[in-house]
C-alpha cells in the first residue's frame, strides 16, 4: 500500500487546535432542531434502545434508515440515558471534530503545516457541520473513510480494509472511496488488492449478513424506493448539474487540488494518496449526481467536502513551497492560489455570517416544530392508532402509534389502514378539505387540528392532523 519514507511529520499542535476549533463551531451553529430526515433514524433508534427491535413498526421487517452504524450510535447513546435528539447533537460535534482533526492529519502528510491549515479551514467553514449536528450520519461516513485514506498513507493494509468495511456500514456512498483505492492500486500496482479487500469483506460482513437476513434485503429501504422513483419529491427536477451548484463555494479550490495532484511528479509516497483522493471526488460526485436519489438534497454532496479540503490544503502547501523556490511569478502557480484564496473567502464570509447568527433556526426549523407537535398531539389523543405520514419527527413524537408510510421509506406501500394523518398543505388550502368532503386523497378525511407556526413566523406551509369522518 502507501509508502512512508518521505512523510512530513504531521503538525500535531495545528490538527489538535482545528479538530478543537470545529467541534466548537460545529456546536455554536448547530440547528436549533434536527433535519426531519433525521428523525427517522431517531424513531428506529429509540424502538431498538427500548426493546423494540431495529423497525419502525412492530411485526415489519424494513430498514429505512440510511446508516444503519448511525443508528446503532444513537442506540447506544439512548441505552446511556442520554436522550436520541442529545445524542445525535454530540455525534455531530465530536463527528465534525474528528474528522477535522483527521482531514488536517491527511493534509500535513502531503503538504505539511500549510496544507493542514487550509484544509481544516475549508472544512470547517462548509456546510457538513450543520448536517452533522442536525442529525443525519455525514460525519460517521466521513469519519470512516478518513481513517481508511489515512492508514492507506501509513500502509496498513488491515486498517485501511477495516475502515472501509466499517464506512460501508455507515452508508454505502463509501462504495465511492472503495472503488477509487481499489482503482488507483490496481492502475499503480497492477493487480488486485485481495488482502485488503479481505479485510473489508470481514468488517462489513456481519451487518450486511445479518440485514438481509432480517429484512430480506442488504439494501435500505428508502434506496429501494428512490432508486424506483415511488420516493421522488413531487416537483421535484434532478439536473445532473445540481452538485455542482450546491458546492460553488468550493468548486474553485476543488479545481485547484485536482489540478495540482494530477500535476504533481515530485512527491511518488503522495501520489498514491493524491490519485485516491481525486478518484474518490469525481465518482461521489458522479453517484450524487446522476443516481436517481428522490431528490436534489443538499446534504448528498457531504462527503465531497473532505475530498476537495484535503487536496485544496495539498495545493496550498505546494504553492507555498514553489514561492519560497521563487516560481511564484508562473501561472502555474498564481492560478492555484488564486483559485483556493477565492473558496476561502466565500467559505469564510458564510462561516462568519453563521457565527454571528448563533444556533441557526429558520423556515425548515419552524415547520420542523410544527411537526414534532402535531406528533406530540396525535400520540396523546390517537395512541395505538395507524397514522400516515412521511415526515420522520411527526413519526418519532407519535411513538406508540403504527407508522404508515406513503413515501414507502420506512414501511411497505400504504395499505390505507390510517385512521388519522399527518399533511404539510399550504396556508391557503387548508380550509377548502375542512368539511371531510374532498376529492381524491382527502375524501372522507376531517381536519382536526392545525399547527401554523411556520405559516404565521416564516409563510411556511400548515401542519395539518385529518381524522376519518
Amino acid at each position: 500500500m502507501g509508502a512512508t519514507s518521505r512523510w512530513r511529520p504531521p503538525a500535531w499542535s495545528v490538527i489538535g487546535a482545528g479538530g478543537l476549533l470545529g467541534g466548537a463551531v460545529a456546536w455554536t451553529t448547530r440547528p436549533a432542531l434536527a433535519l426531519d430526515d433525521a428523525a427517522i433514524s431517531f424513531r428506529y433508534a429509540e424502538r431498538l434502545a427500548t426493546g423494540r427491535g431495529l423497525t419502525y413498526n412492530d411485526g415489519e421487517h424494513v430498514l429505512g434508515a440510511s446508516s444503519g452504524l448511525h443508528t446503532i450510535l444513537l442506540a447506544v447513546g439512548r441505552w446511556f440515558g442520554l436522550p436520541v435528539t442529545s445524542t445525535a447533537v454530540v455525534l455531530g460535534v465530536v463527528g465534525l471534530a474528528g474528522c477535522t482533526a483527521l482531514i488536517g492529519l491527511i493534509a500535513s502528510r502531503l503538504g505539511g503545516r500549510t496544507a493542514a491549515l487550509v484544509a481544516m479551514l475549508l472544512f470547517i467553514a462548509g456546510p457538513v457541520r450543520s448536517y452533522a449536528t442536525g442529525g443525519l450520519e455525514s460525519t460517521t461516513l466521513i469519519a470512516g473513510c478518513l481513517v481508511a485514506v489515512a492508514a492507506l498513507q501509513a500502509g496498513r493494509e488491515r486498517l485501511t480494509g477495516i475502515a472501509l468495511g466499517v464506512a460501508l456500514v455507515a452508508k454505502l456512498d463509501a462504495g465511492a472511496l472503495l472503488v477509487a483505492v481499489v482503482g488507483v492500486h490496481v492502475l499503480l500496482r497492477h493487480r488486485l488488492p485481495l488482502r485488503m479487500l479481505a479485510w473489508t469483506a470481514l468488517a462489513a460482513a456481519p451487518w450486511f449478513v445479518w440485514a438481509t437476513w432480517v429484512y430480506g434485503n442488504p439494501l435500505p429501504q428508502s434506496l429501494l424506493s428512490k432508486a424506483s422513483g415511488r420516493a421522488d419529491v413531487p416537483g421535484a427536477s434532478y439536473d445532473p448539474t445540481w452538485a455542482l451548484r450546491r458546492v460553488r463555494a468550493v468548486l474553485p479550490a476543488a479545481v485547484a487540488g485536482v489540478a495540482v495532484a494530477v500535476r504533481r511528479r515530485d512527491d511518488p509516497p503522495g501520489q498514491e494518496t493524491r490519485l485516491v483522493l481525486v478518484a474518490w471526488l469525481v465518482l461521489a460526485g458522479a453517484a450524487v449526481s446522476l443516481l436517481p436519489l428522490g431528490a436534489p438534497y443538499p446534504w448528498y454532496v457531504a462527503p465531497l467536502y473532505a475530498p476537495i479540503a484535503i487536496l485544496a490544503g495539498d495545493a496550498a502547501g505546494w504553492v507555498r513551497g514553489a514561492v519560497r523556490q521563487h516560481r511564484w511569478q508562473r501561472a502555474a502557480v498564481v492560478v492555484p492560489a488564486l483559485l483556493i484564496a477565492l473558496s476561502c473567502v466565500l467559505l469564510t464570509r458564510n462561516l462568519a455570517v453563521d457565527l454571528g447568527d448563533g444556533v441557526a433556526r429558520g423556515p425548515a426549523v419552524e415547520q420542523w416544530e410544527d411537526l414534532r407537535a402535531a406528533g406530540r398531539a396525535v400520540d396523546a389523543r390517537h395512541r395505538g392508532e395507524v397514522v400516515r405520514t412521511c415526515f420522520g419527527w411527526s413519526a418519532f413524537e407519535a411513538d406508540g402509534s403504527t407508522i404508515e408510510d406513503p413515501c414507502a421509506l420506512n414501511s411497505p406501500w400504504p395499505a390505507d389502514r390510517a385512521t388519522v394523518r399527518i399533511d404539510a398543505v399550504p396556508a391557503d388550502q387548508v380550509g377548502r378539505d375542512g368539511d371531510g368532503g374532498g376529492e381524491g386523497d382527502l375524501a372522507g378525511w376531517c381536519v382536526e387540528e392545525r399547527f401554523d407556526g411556520a405559516a404565521r413566523r416564516t409563510g411556511g406551509p400548515v401542519v395539518v392532523v385529518r381524522v376519518r369522518c
